[in-house]
């Protein structure tokens, strides 16, 4: 058994392995930096559909599953389905039996925050996004009368939920921008940027005819995006133009393409969506709606090429100096045009490397949790 100078409680609101989606890259690479920092971690996280994972035992010293529950019952209580349907008794219990400081992973994983049993711990909170705005946006993007009712009920739960947590508990939001909206409630919050797996690749000089558009397109907002890219923004260019993530042969099946410009890369690994980025002759990255960071941002940036980006995509992250800024369909285009055909400069790339490697270090980011976990003065 390793001797671990700290122990913590994590509470995942998703089995975090493999790392293949925004949440649980943050996750899972916040707890590896921790381990490797010397902290011992106990994770418990809710298996509903990833499935048990035996490399986890390799990363931490305990791993524990919840069954997360469906049940129609939790619509009818005070609390968001997200929270009520993670409130598991075994969780409980398991954090109750052993005396350490818990890290709640998002709003979602929150059930027992306030519990008496645990008042005396060391609490921490993950805030991933503030999340009745985002389901809010969620009910405005999704075209399933059913899906729309669930967010807009789930949006109007999480506005009261998430401002009335206990005060007395340590908050990291996500973004800077989400951290000034979280002080008005919580004086104990700040921003913890997004912990990751990348690494920056080289300067190139290449160009390519090629622009990059990435995401998980079962998400409505990403298949909006990617339609409006395809039907407004490069229906009139020449460049070819790769969708690539989660179920982006739907978007060929939705608009019935036969055209060459356009290529489907469904569900790619982690080494082919990686190959791809730092041979884009530009990524685009485009959205209808602010929420969080999204992580395919810093994917993109570290890749090492050009990178277009909407103002909503980079709203909170103090990133816009190191993209391509654009807004309308007319202004994405010529910019992508552009990129393609110059590449990138050695002193963007420069800046870009400075910036990446001084905000975005997991084992820096990983001190401000292992500093709490430090005794306190008196």
């Amino acid at each position: 058994m390793n001797s671990f100078k700290h122990k913590l409680h994590v509470v995942a609101f998703d089995v975090p392995y493999p790392p293949n989606y925004g949440g649980v890259i943050d996750v899972f690479y916040r707890l590896k930096a921790l381990h490797e920092a010397g902290v011992g971690i106990i994770l418990h996280c809710f298996e509903y559909g990833r499935g048990q994972h035996s490399e986890l035992d390799a990363y931490w010293e305990e791993v524990h599953y919840y069954r997360r529950s469906f049940s129609f019952l939790h619509f009818f209580r005070y609390r968001p389905f997200i929270v009520s349907s993670r409130a598991s008794k075994d969780l409980l219990t398991a954090l109750v039996a052993r005396d350490f400081p818990i890290f709640f992973e998002g709003v979602h994983t929150t059930a027992f925050l306030s519990n008496p049993a645990l008042s005396n711990r060391l609490r921490m909170v993950r805030l991933h996004n503030i999340e009745g705005a985002y389901y809010r946006s969620l009910s405005k993007s999704d075209s399933n009368w059913l899906k729309r009712f669930y967010f807009r009920h789930e949006a109007r739960f999480l506005k009261n939920y998430e401002v009335l947590l206990p005060a007395n508990v340590r908050y990291f939001a996500i973004s800077e921008s989400d951290c000034q909206y979280f002080k008005h409630f919580y004086p104990h919050c700040e921003t913890l940027t997004p912990f990751h797996g990348f690494e920056l690749a080289p300067y190139s000089t290449k160009t390519a005819n090629c622009v990059v558009f990435q995401g998980n397109f079962t998400v409505a907002e990403n298949y909006r995006a990617a339609l409006y890219l395809m039907r407004e923004v490069f229906a009139s260019s020449n460049l070819e133009v790769i969708f690539a993530g989660g179920g982006a042969s739907r978007l060929q099946k939705a608009e019935k393409l036969s055209s060459e410009q356009f290529k489907f890369l469904d569900s790619p690994d982690d080494r082919t969506l990686w190959s791809l980025s730092q041979n884009a002759g530009v990524h685009v990255l485009f959205t209808h709606q602010a929420s969080g960071f999204k992580l395919k941002l810093l994917h993109a940036l570290f890749s090492g090429r050009p990178v277009i980006a909407n103002p909503l995509m980079v709203q909170g992250t103090d990133l816009e100096q190191l993209c391509i800024m654009a807004s309308t369909a007319t202004d994405i285009r010529r910019a992508a045009e552009e990129a393609c055909a110059n590449g990138m400069s050695i002193m963007a790339y420069e800046e870009r490397a400075e910036i990446l490697k001084s905000r975005f270090s997991n084992a820096r980011n990983a001190t401000a949790i292992i500093d709490l976990l430090e005794p306190q003065p008196l």
